[in-house]
């Protein structure tokens, strides 16, 4: 979920308007979704563009897969 319009690498409109349930227990009907480029070799898909919302918001169970993969926080870093 992502507010900034600039972050994304090409914006498309959703079909049918999606229900989000935003953190402080609001719905947000988004209209949006597209590609974003975190990092060099972290590409995310159907992002959610919320520009109503103030934050950007990464799930981490989306993050990793069924097959192993894992997500690590430590304070400065994180490891995939």
């Amino acid at each position: 979920m992502c507010h900034n319009k600039e972050l994304f690498t090409t914006l498309l409109c959703l079909p049918k308007p999606i229900a989000a349930t935003l953190p402080n227990g609001r719905k947000e009907f988004v209209t949006h979704s597209s590609t974003m480029r975190v990092t060099k070799d972290l590409i995310l898909h159907g992002v959610l563009y919320v520009p109503s919302f103030r934050y950007n918001l990464l799930s981490v169970s989306r993050l990793s897969n069924p097959d192993g993969s894992y997500v690590i926080f430590t304070p400065k870093h994180y490891i995939m």
